[in-house]
């Protein structure tokens, strides 16, 4: 039997971000009772979406100040919330499950193989497909380089070197994925520091030791080597993007929540802004397991011994276009009307965004 508090505690969960579904069997209390102890539970229950001074939280609950101040920095070291530090003082605030306390608690190395089997149930069983299912999917897929966009028209949102350079501050740690994948005895050969933070998200990283601070050269250098091993870029779904990852399709997570939803990069404009398009007058097709080996979405196949792209499936990432031996690939910024704007600004920006959507469904829903 669960404890109230950690049903409660799902239940707010399940009001941030793309949300934290109930199951019929229970298997997401797992992580949740492993992570919080009930009075954490009972605090970040308390605390309201926004972020909030500690002083601030303390008068909403009557509590001294300095005690309350030193339980919710606790909280933030261990990555049970967030965190930003400004003029007007240190601020905190809940973050969602993804992105958010899986991926914070992943890098504090505090979930262990135990808490996996059940996380990664409730993944496939629900939770995945949320990801993805909402207007503003966790993620999205930029070009590996730009110069491989038609005519340079890569738009600054998804141009990697110009989202790098806009933040003061960059860091980097270890893919989260790649982590767990380690965890449950199926390592991959990419290298496991690739995971890049900016803006407050690297410095919350770097002043909690799980992460170092990086040039913008070096972080590039991280990108250049992802597509010479075929790694994907994808962003955080905002316009002033806080994580940008180097994604081997072995054990992206996020990769995996996409396939569990279904692709459909026609039908659902969000997954990319770009599309993979074949020079038929060039492609000489003798070379087509170069292509099809690198697509992570399997969008490169073969029909009647003919290459060709599916149009669906692809994601616009453009690690078959940087190997194709003739130039006969390239992307193509789709039409106007298909681009997809994230949110505004930040991480927690798209946290809203995405609890405001999913909150709309759940209205609609009960209201069918």
């Amino acid at each position: 039997m669960v404890s109230e508090v950690y049903v409660r505690l799902r239940e707010k969960l399940d009001t941030l971000g793309v949300g934290y579904p109930a199951t019929e069997t229970g298997i997401e209390y797992t992580f949740l009772t492993k992570l919080f102890t009930p009075e954490e539970a009972e605090l970040f229950i308390a605390m309201p979406d926004e972020f909030h001074t500690a002083k601030e939280f303390a008068a909403s609950l009557g509590k001294d100040p300095q005690v309350l101040a030193d339980k919710l920095e606790g909280m933030a070291q261990k990555g049970l919330l967030y965190r930003v530090r400004e003029e007007s003082g240190v601020k905190y605030r809940v973050p969602p499950i993804i992105v958010g306390l899986f991926e914070f608690n992943a890098a504090a190395n505090r979930i262990d193989q135990s808490m996996l089997p059940d996380f990664f149930g409730h993944f496939v069983g629900g939770l995945g497909q949320r990801l993805f299912d909402t207007d503003t999917p966790i993620v999205r897929a930029i070009p590996v380089k730009t110069d491989i966009v038609v005519d340079n028209k890569v738009l600054p949102i998804d141009d990697a070197e110009l989202i790098l350079r806009k933040h003061k501050h960059l860091a980097v740690s270890e893919c989260v994925c790649r982590k767990m994948g380690k965890l449950l005895s199926s390592p991959c050969t990419h290298s496991i520091n690739t995971c890049l933070a900016m803006g407050d998200t690297a410095k919350y990283y770097v002043e909690n030791g799980w992460g170092k601070y990086i040039t913008v050269d070096e972080a590039l250098a991280i990108i250049k080597d992802g597509d010479e091993k075929g790694r994907v870029v994808e962003v955080v779904n905002s316009q002033d993007a806080e994580f940008m990852c180097s994604c081997c399709s072995c054990c992206c997570a996020s990769l995996k929540a996409l396939e569990i939803s279904g692709v459909d990069a026609v039908g659902r404009p969000h997954v990319t802004n770009y599309s993979c398009v074949r020079d038929e007058t060039i492609c000489v097709g003798t070379c087509s397991d170069t292509c099809t080996g690198r697509c992570p979405t399997h969008a490169q196949k073969l029909v009647d011994g003919s290459p060709q792209i599916d149009p669906k499936l692809c994601i616009g990432c453009g690690l078959c276009v940087t190997t194709c031996p003739t130039g006969a690939l390239s992307l193509v910024k789709k039409p106007d009307d298909a681009i997809y704007n994230p949110p505004a600004a930040t991480l927690y920006d798209s946290w809203d965004a995405q609890a405001r959507y999913v909150a709309a469904q759940k209205q609609a829903d009960s209201k069918a």
